[in-house]
């Protein structure tokens, strides 16, 4: 919780460990908070590894209108058949847990 207001800096930070570590962070964080940064983190971010981190966490918290970001990132890396999965995973997962935000 001590890390929540530097969470963003450390989403745009240019290591991708930080972005990594900011992730794991937003884990333990209200979705409702967590979510909206880690969907824009999808649409920026290059590094396939900080987005299958960001969609991990997006998996466990997430709710439908998270759909949209999640296939938005599988689009924007076609040829990773990893994060494909994840996406299909967090898809099935969202859809199947019913809930939403709001």
């Amino acid at each position: 919780a001590a890390a929540a207001p530097h969470l963003q800096a450390m989403l745009t930070d240019s290591d991708d460990d930080v972005r990594l570590l900011a992730c794991e962070i937003a884990r333990e964080l209200p979705s409702d908070i967590a979510t909206p940064m880690l969907t824009q983190l999808l649409q920026r971010d290059d590094a396939v590894n900080v987005c299958i981190a960001a969609i991990e966490v997006i998996t466990e918290i997430g709710a439908p209108e998270d759909i949209g970001p999640l296939r938005a990132a599988a689009q924007r890396f076609p040829e990773d058949a990893f994060l494909q999965f994840a996406v299909e995973a967090a898809v099935e997962r969202i859809n199947a847990s019913g809930h939403g935000r709001g």
